[in-house]
């Protein structure tokens, strides 16, 4: 289950490195989260900070039009826990097969 929440800007976090981070190396490093309204962690299943994105850049990847935030954030949730299934793709050594079948038959 994706584990990503908003932050609340008030506290820091540990990165994967185990390394313990305040909210103010957070917004020196990552200096989007102190300009957009509604930054989202994800974390890993240890609690530690696996990643840092802003809503909008996200609604934006997953194709989500939703206003209000959490909902938005929900449906994004959703979508990473249930991939669409990918569309079938044709065999590309069938595809090559043939044509090289057809080349060395007409030559």
């Amino acid at each position: 289950m994706a584990d990503m929440r908003f932050w609340d800007k008030q506290e820091g976090g540990i990165y994967p490195n185990g390394k313990q981070v305040t909210k103010e190396e957070i917004f020196e490093e990552f200096p989007f989260t102190a300009l957009v309204p509604h930054v989202v962690f994800e974390y890993l299943p240890n609690g530690f900070i696996g990643g840092i994105d802003d809503l909008d850049i996200l609604k934006n990847v997953y194709g989500i039009t939703e206003e209000d935030p959490q909902t938005a954030l929900d449906q994004i949730i959703y979508i990473r826990e249930h991939p669409p299934e990918p569309e079938p793709q044709a065999d590309i050594n069938a595809f090559i097969f043939g044509i090289l079948e057809g080349y060395t038959n007409h030559g």
